[in-house]
């Protein structure tokens, strides 16, 4: 009984191992599961072993049936053990996979609206932009927090004023607010930008920030300004038409043949 116990545990002992190497590929952590399962191959290794002394040894000399009892117990958790630790790694990986994915698709979404969002927190007067607000004023990625102050250096001269006044209005009065500024690149070339924002809040209703998006709109307003003087232009030639017709004394009619 008590060779056939031992020989269960080792049985045991080498399916939990051959369990922690199966999840070397499913998981991130590779190095982790490969030196747990090296260490159930040894210990499995070890009772293979004690099992096969037992088969040589004398009565006096075989080992105690309560101490293999336990020692089965042990492998059948070493067993669970593996596979629901196994089961939580894999399911955390799904996750991280399906976050991953989400991320990716966020980026991208960003990048094509050429929009991104910000976070701007009160007490350490630090910024937290998502990369596509760096692509945005062409800065580069790092990995420091952003100050208030760099923020403030990248707005044009003409607008800094009016955007620092309108964010200063939004604490004080904690109400959102959205504006269109221009940004200066570190190029030297001219952007603009909509801005929106809304207060972030603590339990006890003291304003500790601001969060928001921003979305580069400067072909959006070249377009909106070319249209304005296509529309202008139009004007302007009518006005003319109709001053010329009424020099001429010269107008103009439509005949509809349906009403004869």
């Amino acid at each position: 009984m008590t060779i056939f116990i031992l020989a269960v545990s080792t049985i045991l002992q080498f399916a939990a191992a051959l369990l922690a190497a199966r999840l070397i590929r499913s998981s991130k952590n590779g190095l982790g599961w490969s030196l747990v399962a090296a260490a159930l191959f040894l210990m499995a290794a070890r009772r293979s072993v004690s099992l096969y002394q037992s088969t040589l040894a004398t009565p006096a000399t075989a080992p105690s049936l309560q101490a293999e009892t336990i020692a089965l117990g042990i492998s059948i958790l070493m067993v669970i053990g593996v596979l629901g630790i196994g089961r939580l790694f894999q399911k955390m990986q799904a996750n991280e996979d399906r976050l991953s994915v989400s991320e990716e698709r966020l980026l991208s979404a960003q990048q094509i609206a050429k929009l991104g969002n910000w976070e701007y927190d009160l007490s350490t007067d630090t910024i937290w932009w998502s990369e596509e607000v760096y692509r945005i004023f062409d800065l580069p990625k790092i990995t420091t927090p952003l100050t208030y102050g760099i923020f403030k250096d990248q707005l044009h001269p003409d607008d800094r004023d009016g955007v620092v006044d309108r964010i200063q209005a939004s604490l004080d009065s904690k109400t959102d607010f959205s504006i269109d500024h221009r940004i200066v690149r570190p190029d030297g070339s001219v952007r603009i930008v909509a801005e929106a924002a809304n207060i972030v809040l603590d339990k006890t209703g003291r304003v500790t920030g601001l969060r928001g998006t921003v979305q580069d709109i400067t072909d959006r307003k070249a377009a909106e300004e070319e249209l304005a003087r296509t529309v202008d232009r139009l004007e302007v030639t009518i006005d003319r038409l109709n001053r010329s017709q009424s020099i001429a004394q010269l107008g103009n009619w439509d005949l509809d043949p349906s009403t004869q």
